[in-house]
């Protein structure tokens, strides 16, 4: 696969006013035809050290982007003292389709008899909230959950 380019994307950062240079990021960044643009995140804040340095920490999360994303670039060519850079926290993942969990109910120490049983199929970027209604959701011939009552974090 050959390196996508996209022009530059002029974002609106202005100061004043974090709500609209944050939804200026996100609707620009997800209007690019290869970006899942249900899935990005983008936070602002001042930099953590004042004393150091004076301006702005952008944070842009693709969540929902199977694969590895092209690490963006900044313009330092701006006239005046801007400076810029990008920095990747996590370079992506590979991961993409569906997956099943499976375990053995009752446990053979409790039961000669013993069964297996597995969720459906779980998309690999599911939500905490879907995949534990799905463990939760399989039961027995008693109709006790074999997985239990669980907690699920992402």
């Amino acid at each position: 696969q050959g390196l996508r380019t996209h022009s530059t994307l002029p974002i609106d950062v202005d100061v004043y006013n974090s709500a609209m240079s944050v939804t200026d990021w996100k609707g620009k960044i997800g209007a690019l035809s290869v970006i899942d643009s249900s899935g990005i995140d983008v936070t602002r804040n001042l930099v953590p050290d004042l004393s150091a340095d004076i301006g702005l920490v952008w944070d842009v999360t693709f969540q929902k982007q199977p694969g590895n994303v092209h690490e963006m670039t900044c313009n330092n060519s701006v006239s005046g003292i801007n400076q810029c850079s990008v920095n990747t926290l996590q370079d992506s993942s590979v991961l993409n389709g569906d997956f099943k969990l499976q375990t053995i109910w009752p446990h053979e120490y409790v039961s000669d008899t013993t069964q297996m049983y597995d969720t459906s199929n779980v998309r690999w970027n599911s939500n905490a909230q879907t995949l534990k209604t799905e463990l939760e959701s399989i039961t027995d011939a008693n109709g006790d959950k074999v997985f239990g009552l669980v907690t699920v974090s992402r």
